[in-house]
Formats: C-alpha cells, sequence, structure tokens
C-alpha cells in the first residue's frame, strides 16, 4: 500500500497557518488585557465592599461632531463603550458622573445633530441603566457664557438629561452622600441673566444644606466644615460637580503634575510628553489658565467654596489629572478626559464613599491609543505577510503542476 505523502509546499502552508493563528491569538489577548481599566488592587476592595458608596466619574467624552471622520468617530467611541462595559463589569459602580463636554460640537450641533449625539451616549453608557446617572454641563455643550445662544442652550441640556434645573444646576443624594453640581460658565458674577440664576440656585441650595446639617449633625456644623476633608477624612459636606476647575494660575499646585501623552492628532492645549519619547529630566514651566475660560475666576471659587463648604469638589475641561487642596482644606480633583481625541493616555476616577463619611479616589488608567494602533499595525503586516506567503506557494504549486514530466 502506497501512502501519498504531503508536499513540502503543503506543509509550509499549514505552519503558516498556524503561525497566523498564533500572532492573531496573541495580538487578540493582548488587545483584551490593554483594554482593561487599570485601576490598583484597592480599587478592586473597595467594588467589593457592599457598606459603601462607589462611583465611576468619567469627563469630557467629546462624542464626536458631524464635521468628524466616520473612521475616527468608530473608533474612539469603540474605545469608550469598551471602556464603559468593562468598568461597569470590573468595578461594580453605584453610580456614575460625567463632568460635562459630553458633545463635542454641542454649542454648534442643531436639533437634529444634538439628538444623534444623545442617542450615541445612552446607548454608551447602557450598562449602567440601573444606577442613577448624573450629567454636568460642558462648554463644549452649550457654549460660554459670552457666546452667542448660550443661554439658548441651556433648555436643551437640561432636557436632555435627568435632574437639571433651567441653570442645568442640579442637587441629589445617593447613600447619604450630598451631591451639588453647577452651571460653571455661569458663575462669572458679571450681572448676566443666567449668571444672576445661577447666584439664586448656590443661595437657595447652600441655605438648604446648611439647614439639612445643622439638623442632622450640629456639632459637625459647629466645629468647621473639612475636617480631615483635605486627606479623605470625615465631612459632611457636599461633593461639589464643576466642568471647568476652581481657581489656579497654573497646575504647578497638582499633585503629581501630570503631563499628557500626545501624537499631532491629539487636541490637547499646553505641555503634552510625545508619542515615543522618554520623559523630560525637568517637567516644562506650567503655562498660565485663562481665568473665565480655563478656570473659575478667584472670587467665583472662594464663592462657591464658603457657600457649601464641600467635602470635595470634582472638575473636568483641562484633560489633565490634577490632585490639590485649597487653603482653606478642601480638596479637588480635576479628572482628564476619558477620549483618544484629547490625550494618548485616557483615564478616569473612581471614588468610594464609606460609612465614616470619608472617602477614596482611584485613578483608572486606560488603554494608550498610539499602543492599540501599533497592534492594528502588527495584526496588519501579519495577515499581509501570510497573504504574500501564501500566494508564493499557491504559484509554486502551479508551477510544479504545469512542467510535464517527459
Amino acid at each position: 500500500m502506497w501512502v501519498k505523502m504531503a508536499s513540502p509546499q503543503s506543509k509550509t502552508h499549514t505552519w503558516l497557518l498556524l503561525l497566523l493563528l498564533c500572532i492573531t491569538g496573541a495580538l487578540l489577548l493582548g488587545h483584551h488585557v490593554l483594554m482593561e481599566p487599570s485601576c490598583g488592587e484597592s480599587a478592586s476592595s473597595d467594588s467589593s465592599s457592599s457598606s459603601s458608596l462607589r462611583v465611576m466619574v468619567v469627563a469630557d467624552p467629546h462624542f464626536a461632531g458631524p464635521r468628524t471622520a466616520w473612521v475616527d468617530r468608530v473608533r474612539r467611541e469603540s474605545f469608550m463603550r469598551s471602556v464603559f462595559q468593562r468598568a461597569h463589569r470590573r468595578l461594580n459602580p453605584d453610580a456614575l458622573v460625567v463632568l460635562g463636554d459630553v458633545s463635542d460640537a454641542g454649542r454648534k450641533s442643531n436639533d437634529a445633530q444634538w439628538s444623534a449625539v444623545l442617542a450615541r451616549f445612552w446607548d454608551m453608557v447602557r450598562p449602567f441603566s440601573a444606577v442613577p446617572i448624573q450629567v454636568v454641563v460642558g462648554n463644549h455643550d452649550v457654549g460660554d457664557h459670552h457666546d452667542p445662544g448660550f443661554s439658548s442652550r441651556l433648555p436643551r441640556f437640561a432636557a436632555s438629561f435627568p435632574g437639571l434645573d433651567d441653570t442645568c444646576g442640579s442637587r441629589f443624594t445617593w447613600s447619604g452622600v450630598d451631591f451639588v453640581s453647577l452651571n460653571a460658565m455661569a458663575l462669572h458674577g458679571d450681572g448676566c441673566s443666567v449668571c444672576a440664576r445661577v447666584e439664586k440656585y448656590v443661595e437657595s441650595v447652600s441655605s438648604a444644606l446648611k439647614t439639612h446639617r445643622k439638623e442632622s449633625n450640629p456639632e459637625q456644623e459647629i466645629k468647621g466644615h473639612n475636617i480631615g476633608g483635605g486627606d479623605g477624612g470625615a465631612s459632611t459636606g457636599p461633593v461639589l460637580l464643576l466642568h471647568l476647575p476652581l481657581y489656579r494660575a497654573d497646575d504647578s499646585a497638582c499633585t503629581p503634575i501630570d503631563l499628557p501623552r500626545c501624537a499631532p492628532w491629539h487636541d490637547l492645549e499646553g505641555s503634552c510628553l510625545k508619542v515615543g519619547s522618554a520623559p523630560p529630566l525637568v517637567l516644562p514651566q506650567e503655562e498660565l489658565h485663562r481665568v473665565g475660560q480655563d478656570v473659575l475666576s478667584y472670587k467665583s471659587s472662594t464663592q462657591v467654596l464658603q457657600s457649601f463648604r464641600p467635602r470635595l469638589v470634582l472638575s473636568g475641561h483641562t484633560h489633565r489629572w490634577c490632585d490639590r487642596v485649597h487653603a482653606d482644606g478642601t480638596r479637588e480633583v480635576t479628572v482628564p478626559s476619558m477620549s483618544w481625541r484629547n490625550r494618548d493616555d485616557p483615564s478616569f476616577a473612581f471614588l468610594t464613599f464609606h460609612a465614616n463619611s470619608s472617602f477614596t479616589i482611584h485613578r483608572c488608567m486606560l488603554a494608550h491609543e498610539s499602543t492599540v494602533i501599533m497592534l492594528y499595525v502588527l495584526w496588519g503586516c501579519t495577515i499581509l505577510s501570510w497573504l504574500l506567503a501564501s500566494s508564493f506557494i499557491l504559484v509554486s504549486r502551479l508551477r510544479s503542476k504545469s512542467v510535464k514530466p517527459e
């Protein structure tokens, strides 16, 4: 009995196919690992605690507007969709906070374009459908307070998200923790109609919170608002949610100073570390923030701190991480953008409020866009190499068959 032996070309093709499958599997595994948020072991232990409030806080998702290239929109929003799904599964948060700039071009969008962005947003946060979601208004959503049409866009934003009043502010309580969100673009005190309404809102909510604190814990009210609050200790004040950070001249007071990684296509103001370059030995001099556009004025910042005496302030807008303590002991954390549009190394915050009124904050790092692109390129090169090798083997087979023995 004769056994037909496989040709050398057939064996080579089989080995190439196995190699392709192995490389593809390794790249898929690497992609899966990269897409998992990295929050640290302590965040995982906090997420398993049932006696605390766990809140996922994201900032500046910047859903693409109508002028953004389709490829960029699909790629970046697919990444954010994966982040929401994996964060919900891994961290099991009790609530979600979005610190403004839901849309990249909301202030330039008509109602139909805004509705399209909203549909994509609510579809993306579907894993959080069973928990409360609070959205803060951002300047890209409605514009700066001096922009034409600023006040006319507020009703549209307020109607798009639950719990907002006509100034796009909100007060709510989750698991005994008070939260207050404000329209930061109207905290200028220059007498504009929206600014006047926000000032009245600040006064009314501040008065209600003071009455609540006196009734619930008069000793805490007498001693002061921020007992240990600077380092996450016990405090009964509310958590203040803003899009614009409180006043700071630059980021030199931040601990540590966040130097984002960026590429030419990232929309990031200020200094950044180019993708692939080594960290500098000396950090670049910090750029001054523009008062009223990048941060609130000193006067407005002092006013809201005195009015609410918060245990914590959460802000966004700068696309950089900043953890600082103000002169009165109030801790403020500025959360970076979670979008690849704004930086190569996005992240979000995961907060745990404990039963003793203390809290812990974790920064959850996300996949670098450049690394993921490199994986795609490697996979594409692998497929192309396999196709070329397979074509060469096929051509060799055809040539050998076409040669007739004499």
